[in-house]
């Protein structure tokens, strides 16, 4: 009982570490998160709701785990919220098995097991990775039940525990497509095992004939669901694998992308990666270091064959697909700090220079001019502590930083092994926490803002469906725009480049472009998609146009003294103003969001007189259109103003072209030097 209390204790912290760290996700982010959730919707009767088009195709486990929740609601933000729950459930229950793994497979005493699974429950990527819509917390969980399943068998043979074990390998494969390692590593195991051990035979025969048919029908589902969602041109279900392992430049690729790839495991892990890896092939049961060991090599290899022909900077140390398995590597990696207490400073020595020699490696073979320039931070979560965020990984860097940590473990170790165990719980709690605040929410903050027509549609009060013109398809924006409108209604697909057909609907979704007499623009995305909402001529244009939520149809047009109506706040900052704008009008049509419009848009000035004459003025464009009520803040830099002495600024609004709104101008003195 006591023993219970202490694990529901545990899970229920990491959940609620977990839960404020996911603080800042208030909304669906990643293009992943869009094929899982539409696999889900699918899965839980809805298949009337989502089209994926030729999106990239994603495995259905943790779809399967997350259908329920479609059954109860379709509201965005109430799913997004049981998936963080769910996925924080899932990460921290990982402790559960791996505790489990160090006990009972690595024979640590049941106070360091638990330090064990802490400190595999703690590594950066199992923490973060379950603030986004994907698979990965479930991965985390199912890796460890994996080993426990594999280890009872070979101490208690059995049909049970034979087909457990066939069935955890076939939950890998069903989840993530580098499960797919742990299918033809368990498979080749249960059949040496079938063939060398008479006692073996039957269970081994059961689990290989349990893997075989559970890896049918995973293929069987995911096949029906790439006829249902996917268009013909989407990735294939196990990816390209024999092409890949056939093309001499991508096998070469994949032989430069393991140094990478070793060195952030080595970093990242504080120097357990290695340890765990020694410690798992000392085991005693050789068959059981086989089976974890050769898992886990399948999975690299497919993590380096993947990234073989990788161009973005974090392709070239690729960490995500190994963070799978590497929870399991840092439990047995505890084990090694107890086991070899006494000699720890030295091993960590040879964790130092194994460091440094992965990364000369991965730098000579890869080049050095690779590791500067965009990269997704998720894919590197164990080292984001160490700087370079979205802009480059410094191999030389992170590698010198990275000592000092691996330092104070081996010492904390040397005097109990205790303390390094949670001296390693520490740094990843930490790094985590720096990584989400410094990287991850800025990262997520950006990315969340540039799809906000289902904001708008919601403010709107429209339910319904709506119709997307495929002459604007963007496969992340429309994925996203079905996620995110689930609980208005379906899009309903049109070309406007090929018909003049129109799908009946009051909303389309379309290019800024989009020329059409009959439809009205009410908003624009900014950033990266060139979409925009567009409201059909009727009772509910005419009803929209009375609240002012619709741009004129003629943008140059003067804005009426309704529309104008803003209220502007104004504060000194150094070499900067910076300025609080709030839409009291109706809906502002900045520069920027529709191509080539600048006459008739609203923009953001600050004139500058000297007595009755204006000596100079600043102009700071508005980051998005502005609906009634909006509020903005921005900076307008004051370093470019070639005056001297004070003078007199007024800060205001005005339509380009047409008038200031000095109705709601503030002015203020501000001195130049």
């Amino acid at each position: 009982m006591r023993r219970a209390a202490v694990a529901a204790a545990i899970v229920t912290a990491l959940v609620a570490l977990h839960l404020f760290l996911s603080r800042s996700m208030d909304g669906f982010l990643l293009a992943d998160g869009t094929g899982y959730l539409a696999n889900a919707r699918w899965l839980a009767g809805l298949d009337d709701s989502t089209w994926q088009g030729p999106a990239a195709f994603y495995n259905a486990g943790w779809s399967l785990v997350v259908a329920p929740v479609y059954r109860f609601t379709r509201d965005p933000d109430t799913v997004h919220g049981a998936v963080l729950v769910l996925n924080a459930l899932l990460a921290s229950l990982s402790f559960v098995a791996c505790a489990r793994v160090a006990e009972t497979v690595l024979g640590l005493r049941r106070s360091h097991a638990v330090l064990a699974g802490v400190a595999a429950a703690t590594y950066p990527a199992v923490l973060l990775q379950a603030s986004f819509e994907w698979s990965e917390s479930l991965f985390h969980l199912l890796f460890p039940l994996l080993v426990l399943a594999v280890a009872r068998l070979l101490a208690s043979p059995s049909l049970v525990a034979g087909v457990v074990t066939g069935l955890a390998a076939a939950a890998l494969n069903a989840t993530h497509p580098k499960g797919l390692g742990a299918v033809a590593a368990v498979g080749i195991t249960l059949v040496v095992l079938g063939l060398r051990d008479p006692q073996l035979r039957r269970p081994a025969l059961a689990g290989a004939a349990t893997l075989a048919t559970a890896f049918l029908a995973t293929r069987a589902l995911h096949g029906a669901l790439q006829d249902a969602l996917y268009d013909e041109s989407a990735a294939a279900i196990e990816g390209d694998v024999l092409g890949r392992i056939t093309d001499p430049a991508l096998v070469w690729g994949s032989f430069r992308r393991l140094w990478g790839q070793l060195w952030y495991l080595t970093v990242a892990s504080l120097g357990l990666f290695p340890l765990g890896v020694v410690t798992l092939a000392r085991h005693r049961d050789r068959r059981l270091a086989a089976a974890v060991l050769g898992t886990c090599l399948l999975m690299l290899a497919a993590s380096c064959l993947q990234m073989s022909d990788g161009t973005r900077v974090d392709h070239m140390v690729y960490g995500r697909y190994d963070e799978g398995f590497l929870p399991v590597l840092l439990v047995a990696g505890v084990a090694g700090l107890v086991r070899e207490r006494g000699r720890i400073v030295r091993l960590a020595g040879l964790g130092a220079a194994l460091s440094i020699a992965f990364a000369v490696l991965t730098v000579a073979l890869n080049g050095g001019d690779r590791f500067t320039g965009p990269t997704m931070p998720l894919n590197v979560v164990g080292i984001l502590v160490y700087g370079g965020g979205i802009a480059e990984v410094d191999v030389r860097t992170v590698t010198l930083l990275a000592l000092a940590p691996l330092a104070a473990v081996a010492l904390a170790t040397r005097w109990r092994a205790a303390a390094g165990a949670g001296a390693a719980i520490a740094f990843f709690v930490g790094s985590s926490a720096w990584a989400e605040a410094d990287t991850i929410r800025p990262w997520e903050d950006y990315w969340s803002s540039i799809t906000e027509i289902p904001e708008v549609v919601h403010r709107i009060g429209f339910e319904g469906p709506i119709g997307y013109d495929l002459a604007a398809y963007d496969v992340d924006a429309a994925d996203l725009y079905q996620l995110e409108l689930t609980d208005v209604g379906p899009l309903l697909f049109f070309d406007s480049s090929r018909t003049t057909h129109r799908p009946g609907t009051d909303l389309v979704i379309a290019s800024p472009r989009f020329d059409d007499d009959d439809y009205r623009l009410a908003y624009a995305e900014r950033g990266i998609f060139e979409q925009a909402l567009w409201v059909r001529d009727g009772e509910l244009q005419r009803e929209l146009d009375d609240r002012g939520l619709l741009i004129p149809a003629e943008y140059s047009a003067p804005l009426s003294v309704d529309a104008q109506r803003a209220e502007l706040t104004v504060e000194r900052r150094g070499d900067r103003l910076r300025v609080r704008v709030r839409n009291d009008g109706h809906t502002w049509l900045p520069v920027g969001p529709v191509p080539d419009v600048v006459h008739g848009a609203v923009r953001l000035g600050v004139r500058f007189y000297d007595g009755g004459d204006e000596v100079a003025s600043v102009t700071r464009e508005l980051p998005r259109v502005m609906l009634p009520g909006d509020e903005v803040t921005t900076d307008v830099p004051l370093d470019g103003v070639d005056l001297e002495g004070t003078y007199r600024a007024v800060v205001s609004l005005r339509q380009e072209g047409v008038a200031w709104w000095d109705a709601s101008a503030v002015e203020l003195d501000v001195s130049f030097r």
